[in-house]
């Protein structure tokens, strides 16, 4: 019950419950069930009172939960405890006993072989030398953790649990820049900014795949079976020794020198495992480079990912952190770096451009923890909005981008944000007059793919500024991104060698223009009405292909009820294959362009 008014807030009812299981736990027989409530009451007890601000109370509980736990071998409470130690020595300003604490715990989890608790151990002390100015040992430690996180094996065994711990991870390669770019301003030629988007670019690497695992990618597509089946028997031994080895040394068998042995040769059973997987790798990469690349990235260095650059193109990579943002500006023959706002000011203003530019329809995913922050937007016009993300992201670097291609590698709520649609800081158009009655242009349709028809006389270039401001109100004078520069999005820096490494194996295509488009998504669309009077059993038909689709997938991940049909795609697909000749074209529309018909072509 005291975890759970802990958990709620009500620290009143924590602390009443919490000596109430003291007070009980004194009249067990077992010596050892008494002693871990204790200790495990105690840490609940220090947690509130590090809440309050009692940090003396909550020095002096943590210290005696340690010390109850040890007496029983109670290993896994020794760990956590420490954490609470150390978390009050930090805010007494003793950093140094802080860090002390965090080493003792981080010795305790090597000799229980706990990988992941090693690594937030050696994360924590990296962050606290951090603060106390010592860097080059908190470079160190934060190294070895983020080795320790991306060689885990036991911790995380399913893909849904292993897309999860990545993403929490992710904090490591940011603490890892940030002490690399307070390195830079130190000194600037010992390269610190090369090694800073290095660190950004192996995390979205290692981000890449369990993006492609969650969406169902199918990565081992053309790779030696053999081998795979090989890795996975590997990867199954390991898992079933290192469970073993674990329930082991986490409890009081531990004591005894037999099972001290046993434990002892399956971590050199685990080793050698570990070795011949290793060598297997080395297999898989020369048979099966594709798959390689994505289950085993090797990110690119500096020079490596420059020498994927012409001289008209930019390489811009975001990173967003707490405190502050860095930019990376990377040509063929040079690296500038900038500080940005901090990311929640970023991260504002980007949710802010896409709730406009989506009117409100969806939610940005994975950006907050608000059940739809679109109801909180400013009510403005998208070009302003896209203005005010330009300057808190490009406004550094306006002046050297010229007209080249830009090749953005997006960060947090950056990768929902069309780049297309930001405002060319060097650029602005003359306000152009409201439109008149025969100068409407067609109308947009709410939510992108979906949606009814949005009146309004102020749409250019398919992008309503607001349908909420009057014409007469919206400003024009903004000039879009795209307009003087070709925009490439990728995920890493990385993925461009991997691109081209898979094109340099490709047969040339054909001259051949294909073109699918204006699809029925759903059942309410009027083509169906149609077909039905044509065909009875069409309706079925229909609604098994859409349950089929992934694009109903998509879009219950995105809250929608269905996809509407998107006007104007048949309009735009007619017009460009009038650019080409009728026997170098492909057109498959309406019913045609199906799930079926994709399918069938891979």
């Amino acid at each position: 019950m005291s975890r759970t008014y802990l958990n709620s807030g009500d620290y009143q009812q924590t602390i009443s419950f919490g000596n109430q299981a003291l007070a009980l736990s004194r009249n067990l027989e077992t010596v050892e069930l008494k002693l871990a409530i204790e200790a495990g009451t105690l840490n609940i007890l220090a947690q509130v009172e590090i809440k309050q601000g009692n940090y003396s109370q909550a020095l002096e509980d943590s210290q005696k939960a340690i010390k109850l736990a040890r007496e029983i071998g109670a290993r896994e409470i020794e760990g956590i405890v420490y954490t609470k130690a150390a978390e009050v020595y930090a805010a007494l300003k003793q950093p140094e006993k802080a860090i002390q604490t965090y080493e003792e715990q981080l010795s305790l989890y090597t000799q229980m072989g706990l990988s992941s608790e090693q690594a937030q151990s050696l994360y924590n002390i990296a962050k606290l030398q951090r603060q106390n100015k010592q860097l080059p040992a908190a470079l160190t430690q934060i190294d070895h953790a983020i080795k320790i996180i991306e060689n885990i094996r036991k911790e995380v065994v399913s893909s849904d649990l292993r897309t999860s711990f990545f993403a929490t991870v992710q904090d490591y390669y940011r603490l890892k820049i940030d002490i690399l770019m307070e390195l830079h301003k130190k000194d600037p030629s010992k390269g610190y900014d090369a090694q800073a988007i290095e660190t950004s670019d192996r995390s979205r690497a290692r981000g890449l795949v369990e993006l492609l695992t969650e969406a169902r990618a199918n990565i081992r597509k053309g790779a030696n079976l053999k081998l795979l089946e090989e890795e996975q028997r590997l990867q199954a031994l390991i898992d079933a020794r290192e469970k073993l080895r674990f329930e082991i040394v986490n409890s009081n068998k531990i004591k005894d020198p037999i099972f001290q042995a046993n434990a002892d040769n399956l971590k050199t059973e685990i080793e050698q495992l570990l070795g011949q997987q290793k060598e297997l790798e080395t297999k898989i990469r020369q048979s099966s480079p594709k798959y390689a690349s994505l289950k085993y990235p090797q990110p690119l260095k500096l020079p490596q990912i420059q020498q994927q650059l012409d001289k008209d193109t930019l390489l811009l990579q975001y990173s967003l952190g707490e405190e502050h943002s860095f930019l990376w500006v990377v040509s063929p023959n040079s690296l500038d770096t900038y500080e940005l706002p901090k990311k929640a000011e970023i991260e504002k203003s980007a949710i802010n451009l896409f709730c406009l530019i989506s009117h409100n329809s969806s939610k940005p995913p994975s950006v907050t923890n608000k059940e739809n922050p679109c109801t909180d937007i400013k009510t403005q016009s998208i070009d302003k909005a896209a203005t005010e993300l330009s300057q808190l992201i490009l406004a550094p670097v306006k002046y050297k981008l010229g007209t080249k291609r830009l090749v953005i590698v997006a960060d947090g709520a950056l990768q929902y944000v069309p780049f297309a649609a930001l405002a060319d800081l060097t650029s602005q158009l003359p306000s152009l007059p409201v439109l008149g009655e025969k100068d409407k242009l067609p109308s947009p349709t709410r939510g992108g793919a979906g949606g009814e028809v949005i009146p309004g006389d102020n749409d250019r270039g398919g992008i309503d500024v607001n349908p909420n401001i009057p014409a007469s109100r919206n400003n024009f004078n903004y000039q879009p991104l795209f307009l003087n520069h070709e925009i490439v999005n990728l995920p890493s820096a990385s993925a461009i060698a991997i691109q081209r490494q898979e094109y340099a194996t490709r047969k040339a295509a054909p001259k051949t223009l294909a073109i699918l488009a204006d699809p029925v998504y759903n059942a309410t669309d009027g083509r169906v009405t149609n077909a039905q009077n044509k065909q009875q059993n069409k309706q079925e038909s229909i609604d098994l292909e859409l349950e089929r689709s992934a694009l109903k997938r998509s879009a219950d991940i995105l809250n929608f009820q269905g996809w509407g049909r998107l006007l104007g795609t048949r309009q735009e697909a007619e017009t460009i294959l009038k650019l080409v000749p009728d026997s170098n074209s492909l057109q498959v529309l309406d019913f045609a362009a199906n799930y079926i018909w994709g399918t069938s072509r891979k």
